[in-house]
């Protein structure tokens, strides 16, 4: 039992790392980029961190909550789980993507970003990091 806690702290704690990482470099990038982006700039990276928050629950829409939930059942194997929720990711992600690229000029002019290059480097985000998540 004991053999098993220690197990999942130690993935705990390896996941845990990555997304404290992740979060320390951006507070140490704010310095950095209020003194060398212009205060335009600055708030459309500020609108577009969040949306891309947001827009992650529906590129994944929980698989990655499911595969790993569902590959420690021993009545599916690993191969099995993996490839059904890449295929479900690849369908959320197309779908979603879908509906970005169709309503781009309204999310766009919505969010005061009124830039596509903008727009279209958070759709690239969005999709790299679909795939990305996949455990």
């Amino acid at each position: 039992m004991s053999g098993r806690i220690s197990n999942l702290l130690s993935h705990t704690f390896i996941y845990g790392l990555g997304n404290l990482l992740s979060k320390g470099i951006m507070f140490l990038m704010v310095p950095i980029l209020t003194n060398t982006m212009v205060p335009d700039e600055f708030g459309k990276l500020n609108i577009v961190q969040p949306f891309i928050g947001f827009a992650e629950v529906f590129f994944m829409l929980g698989m990655r909550q499911a595969i790993l939930r569902y590959a420690v059942k021993h009545e599916y194997t690993r191969s099995e789980v993996f490839t059904a929720g890449v295929n479900w990711i690849s369908v959320a992600t197309l779908i979603s993507l879908t509906i970005l690229i169709l309503f781009s000029t309204f999310f766009n002019s919505f969010s005061k970003i009124n830039n596509m290059e903008i727009y279209r480097n958070m759709m690239i985000i969005l999709v790299l990091d679909a795939f990305a998540n996949a455990p």
